[in-house]
């Protein structure tokens, strides 16, 4: 997986050298600034491997059948209530 500073997300297929899919993280209500700062998969060993995606305005996505060409977010919440946004993407914690 790769993330751009647009918020999309391109899986790739290492092994074959292919991208197999890509998509858009961010909500509508998303600053354009938000940007992708950490990728997780939630029980990868799985067949229904969740994918989480945090940005830098606090928000946490979790996507599933993110390998296809319908990916679907199935939750999404703002994790870091006192988070400031930054211009430079990485977030500042509000005093």
């Amino acid at each position: 997986m790769a993330n751009q500073a647009s918020g999309t997300l391109t899986v790739w297929d290492t092994a074959r050298l292919e991208q197999i899919a890509s998509f858009h993280n961010h909500g509508s209500s998303s600053p354009a600034h938000s940007r992708i700062t950490s990728l997780r998969l939630i029980n990868p060993e799985e067949e229904n491997t969740l994918l989480a995606v945090g940005t830098s305005d606090g928000v946490i996505r979790l996507w599933e059948r993110w390998w296809t060409a319908a990916p679907e977010c199935l939750t999404a919440w703002k994790a870091l209530s006192k988070l400031r946004d930054s211009r430079d993407g990485l977030g500042e914690r509000a005093s």
